[in-house]
């Protein structure tokens, strides 16, 4: 009976380490593909986002993205000009950085006792 339960906390301690080093190898691709995607849904295509490179501290909820840039679509841009009910202006924008500071997560609400309310 011992011998069980100190196998099972062992594999579940595995099962932990295995997920923890996953996370740490393609948070940032995650991250990445899932801005990107956003981007893309929330204006139907019309931009992409991109950014060289990225710092991210999920501990204390923080994160920067460096030279970011906003593009519109090239083929986008030319079936919005066939499109008369549509906004002419398409914009591409440079960003050298982007960050984001105290992001909400739970180690923020475990540590506000006016969150927890």
């Amino acid at each position: 009976m011992k011998r069980t339960i100190i196998a099972i906390v062992v594999i579940l301690a595995l099962i932990l380490f295995a997920i923890f080093i996953y996370w740490q190898q393609h948070k940032k691709g995650i991250i990445k593909n899932t801005i990107e995607n956003a981007v893309s849904r929330g204006t139907d295509s019309l931009y992409f986002i991109h950014y060289d490179s990225s710092y991210i501290d999920e501990i204390n909820g923080n994160a920067s993205f460096f030279h970011v840039s906003l593009q519109s679509d090239s083929l986008q841009k030319q079936l919005l000009q066939f499109d008369t009910a549509s906004s002419a202006v398409i914009f591409n924008i440079l960003i050298d950085e982007v960050s984001i500071t105290r992001t909400d997560n739970v180690h923020n609400r475990m540590n506000d006792p006016d969150a927890l309310c």
